[in-house]
């Protein structure tokens, strides 16, 4: 059932709000970073830098909210935008992957740090991983994302999704695809976004 008119302007217009505070909130962190070379020596306050990047960048893809929807989307408000802008939102959003992968990184920081009595100088030697990880899995499933036409129109903003919406894909079609664009998407948001996002979270708790 499609949103009402008043449903659709509200959902659109708050990720504006919400948007803009984070990308305040992270680029604080990002500042406050940057400018003490005490802090940029530090294993810890790298992986913050990296997190609170990672998070400024997909704030600002949700800040857009539905403008770089394709101009002329039906049942959503304030579509402005081309296929190419709605490709480029749902890349970016799909690689804020990272930033709950970097809260877990950060996990493993304090886990190896308190309970384990691990110095600075050992740590550094595990850091490598810590952040390239992360950055790996985002780059690795936006790119294959991008290659497979997944990002599409999925009412709040682009992202992994369907052309027409409420096609089947193969796999729930007898084989037949039925979509345009973004086939079995159902599979991939599983598979590159919400399951290593409860995988993050779960390890996050256990750490």
């Amino acid at each position: 059932m499609p949103w009402s008119e008043i449903q659709q302007k509200h959902l659109s217009i708050w990720p504006h709000f919400t948007g803009t505070l984070s990308m305040i909130g992270s680029g604080l962190i990002i500042h406050q970073v940057l400018r003490s070379p005490k802090n940029r020596k530090r294993v810890y306050h790298r992986l913050l830098l990296a997190m609170s990047i990672c998070d400024f960048n997909t704030s600002f893809w949700y800040f857009l909210s539905t403008w770089p929807i394709p101009a002329g989307t039906s049942n959503v408000f304030a579509p402005s935008g081309t296929q190419a802008s709605c490709t480029a939102q749902g890349f970016f959003i799909q690689f804020g992957i990272a930033t709950p992968l970097y809260n877990a990184a950060l996990a493993f920081y304090y886990l190896l740090t308190i309970r384990y009595q691990w110095r600075e100088k050992r740590m550094k030697k595990a850091e490598r991983y810590l952040l390239a990880v992360p950055l790996v899995w985002a780059s690795g499933t936006s790119l294959a994302a991008l290659g497979m036409k997944l990002f599409n129109n999925a009412n709040l903003w682009c992202w992994i999704s369907s052309v027409p919406l409420g096609c089947k894909g193969s796999l729930r079609n007898d084989g037949v695809n039925d979509c345009e664009r973004g086939n079995n998407q159902w599979i991939y948001r599983w598979l590159f976004f919400y399951g290593p996002l409860w995988t993050a979270i779960l390890l996050s708790g256990v750490a």
